[in-house]
Order: structure tokens, then C-alpha cells, then sequence
């Protein structure tokens, strides 16, 4: 794929992406849709994993709270990279658009909170916002892993052999 469709496609999946994230936070149904995934987990691990090496007793409503602060985190993860992804086919270093990114995406959580605070049967918790920021650093940390193993991304320290850390960035 060319270089020049990508710098449309992306954006258009950013959007699309961001757009998806608000979609969720109109849902004012989604407390009973994940409660119901929730019982469907509950019952499958309560039916097929009794008796074997998994003691603990777990309750729909654990599974719950982890289903949803999970795909909050997942959400934000993937609009980090995506973000990240954007910055490198537009050719922006990646020591300056990290900063405007992560804010980006603290931003578009927070304006996700107060799009819940607004709708019935929704609720805005501070807690969602850190863990969506807890989903974009890990983005941010797997793109920068995955730069590194394709060699495009030069440590920003290197260790000479007799323990001193030389700077590679300046």
C-alpha cells in the first residue's frame, strides 16, 4: 500500500476509531449488554473450569468490572497507535507528536467521561480516565518496542562497555 493512501486511510480509521469510542459512551444500554457477557463468562467458568487447577471462586460482577475497564483500556490502546502509526506516515518525529499524542488521548477520554456524565444510566468515574491514559502508555510502549525490533528507532541511551551511559539524544 502507498504511502499517499495510507495518509488517507489512517486518518479516516482515527476518526472512525474516536467516533466508535463516543458511540460506546451513547450506549445507554451497555450496562445490561455487559452485564449479560458477563453471566455467559461466569457460567462457562463456573461450568467447564470447576474442578480444575483454577480454585478461586469468581463472581459475574469481578468479571464485569474487568470486562469493562478492559475494553476501556483496549480502546485506548488502539487509538494510541493508531495515532503513533499517523504521525510516522505524515513523517513527525517521534519525540515530538509523543507528547501532543498522549495528550490527545487524555483529552479524548476525559471528553468520553463527560459524554457519560451526560447520558441516563451512564456514570463518569475519574478512575476510566486513568485507565484509558494506563491503555495509550501501553501503546505507546508496544510501538516504540516494535520500531525498536524494526531498527527505525534508535535507543535513547546507549551503555559503553565500561558502565558509562552515553546520550544519544540531543
Amino acid at each position: 500500500m502507498s504511502r499517499n493512501s495510507l495518509k488517507v486511510i489512517i486518518p479516516l480509521f482515527m476518526i472512525a476509531w474516536i467516533l466508535l469510542i463516543f458511540a460506546f459512551s451513547l450506549d445507554s444500554a451497555s450496562n445490561q449488554k455487559s452485564s449479560s457477557v458477563s453471566e455467559k463468562i461466569h457460567g462457562f467458568i463456573s461450568e467447564e473450569l470447576s474442578g480444575t487447577f483454577i480454585g478461586y471462586a469468581v463472581s459475574s460482577r469481578e468479571i464485569d468490572v474487568l470486562l469493562r475497564k478492559g475494553s476501556h483500556f483496549i480502546e485506548y490502546l488502539i487509538l494510541c497507535i493508531v495515532l503513533l502509526t499517523m504521525s510516522t506516515i505524515f513523517k513527525v518525529k517521534l519525540q515530538t507528536s509523543i507528547i501532543y499524542i498522549l495528550f490527545a488521548c487524555l483529552l479524548i477520554a476525559n471528553l468520553d467521561e463527560l459524554l457519560q456524565s451526560i447520558v441516563i444510566k451512564r456514570s463518569s468515574m475519574v478512575s476510566d480516565c486513568f485507565i484509558d491514559f494506563g491503555g495509550s502508555l501501553t501503546g505507546l510502549l508496544i510501538f516504540i518496542g516494535f520500531k525498536r525490533i524494526q531498527g527505525r528507532l534508535k535507543p535513547p541511551f546507549s551503555v559503553s562497555q565500561e558502565g558509562q551511559i552515553n546520550d544519544i539524544i540531543r
